[in-house]
C-alpha cells in the first residue's frame, strides 16, 4: 500500500507540472484567437476573453506556488486582459509559455522582464545557455519563505531577498512566499524547483 501510495503521489506530481505547462499553452492559444479578433469586434471577443478568465482562475494558485512568472508577470497578464489588449497579452503568454517549455527562465533576465516592446519580442532561446556566450550557466533554484506576514508584505519581502545576489554568487535563487502550513505543503509537491524553505515562527 505504501509503495502504490509513493506511486501516485508521484504521478500527481508530474502530472501537475505537465498540466502547468500544458495550461500555458492552451492561454496561449486562446490569447491569439483573442487577438485575432481586433479591439472593435467585441463580440467576436466574448467566447475567447471567457475561456481566458477560465484558464487564469485554474492557473493563479498554482502559480501563486511558483517562482516564475511571478507576481509582476501575473498582474500584467491580468492588466492586458482586463483593458482588452489581445495582441499584448499573446505576445506575453508566448514568452511566458516557451519560457516555461524550455526552462530559460532559470538566466535570461528578458524571461522575467513586466513590459516587452511591441516591435521587439523576446522569444526564448531553445539552445543551451552556455552556447556563444562562453560562460556555464549557474544552476538555479527557488527558496519557500512560510511566513505570518500579512500578504501586502510578501512583495517586499522577495524584493529584499532579490537585492541579496551577488555577480560572483554560484547560483540564482528566487523567493516563493507562501502563509501557511498546507500552502507549503502544496508548494512542494507541484513545484520542483524548491530546494530550500526559510520557516518564520507562528505562520498559519
Amino acid at each position: 500500500m505504501e509503495k502504490q501510495a509513493a506511486a501516485a503521489g508521484a504521478g500527481s506530481f508530474f502530472s501537475a507540472s505537465e498540466a502547468r505547462e500544458e495550461r500555458w499553452r492552451e492561454l496561449h492559444r486562446v490569447t491569439k484567437a483573442m487577438a485575432a479578433g481586433g479591439a472593435e469586434k467585441d463580440k467576436q471577443q466574448d467566447k475567447p476573453r471567457q475561456e481566458v478568465q477560465a484558464l487564469l482562475a485554474q492557473l493563479t494558485p498554482l502559480e501563486d506556488l511558483c517562482g516564475y512568472p511571478g507576481p509582476r508577470l501575473m498582474a500584467q497578464v491580468g492588466e492586458r486582459l482586463k483593458a482588452g489588449d489581445g495582441a499584448g497579452l499573446a505576445r506575453l503568454t508566448q514568452r511566458i509559455s516557451l519560457s516555461l517549455l524550455t526552462n530559460s527562465y532559470r538566466d535570461d533576465p528578458e524571461a522575467w522582464k513586466a513590459d516587452e516592446e511591441d516591435d521587439d519580442p523576446h522569444l526564448p532561446s531553445i539552445l543551451p545557455p552556455s552556447i556563444g556566450r562562453g560562460q556555464a550557466r549557474k544552476p538555479y533554484c527557488e527558496v519557500l519563505l512560510v511566513t505570518p506576514g500579512e500578504r501586502s508584505t510578501w512583495a517586499a519581502m522577495r524584493e529584499g531577498m532579490r537585492k541579496l545576489r551577488r555577480d560572483t554568487d554560484q547560483f540564482v535563487y528566487e523567493p516563493v512566499t507562501v502563509g501557511s502550513f498546507e500552502e507549503a505543503v502544496l508548494a512542494i509537491l507541484v513545484n520542483y524547483n524548491i530546494q530550500a524553505v526559510v520557516m518564520f515562527d507562528e505562520f498559519g
